[in-house]
């Protein structure tokens, strides 16, 4: 009897669970988002109806690391609805970060950028994108 109990305890010990729930603020992301936008540099390059970009964060913010830049579409002309959202690789060179990537002309509406920094929760920074003008406005 005590090894079936062991045995059972030992079962399910071996499992564990772990959540993680972030709760974001917007007020506070558009805050962050307007202080560093000096501090990112974005350029685009038309060519044959495509868009190759580049952006150039900070590697970071409120001593945190970069961790993560997703490329987002939303859908026009109605709130939080995503069309689709991408994970960029972040590229680092001597110091630099830049994430690059490229699309179609008829893809570039509606577009920003969620830069995430730190472990689990961080902090969040956000744009929409302008390719025409090269300019970023706080989300």
């Amino acid at each position: 009897m005590k090894s079936m109990v062991f045995s059972l305890l030992a079962f399910f010990y071996s499992f564990s669970v772990y959540g993680d729930t972030c709760f974001s603020d917007e007020k506070a992301i558009k805050k962050l988002s307007k202080m560093y936008l000096d501090k990112i540099s974005f350029s685009a390059d038309f060519s044959e109806k495509e868009i190759d970009v580049i952006l150039k964060l900070p590697s970071q913010i409120n001593g945190a690391e970069l961790s993560s830049v997703f490329i987002v579409k939303s859908v026009p002309n109605i709130d939080d609805k995503t069309e689709f959202l991408f994970p960029l690789e972040i590229q680092k060179e001597g110091g630099k970060v830049h994430v690059w990537y490229m699309l179609s002309e008829s893809m570039s509406d509606h577009n920003f950028i969620q830069a995430s920094y730190g472990d689990g929760c961080g902090w969040l920074i956000e744009y929409e994108l302008n390719y025409e003008g090269e300019k970023l406005k706080p989300k």
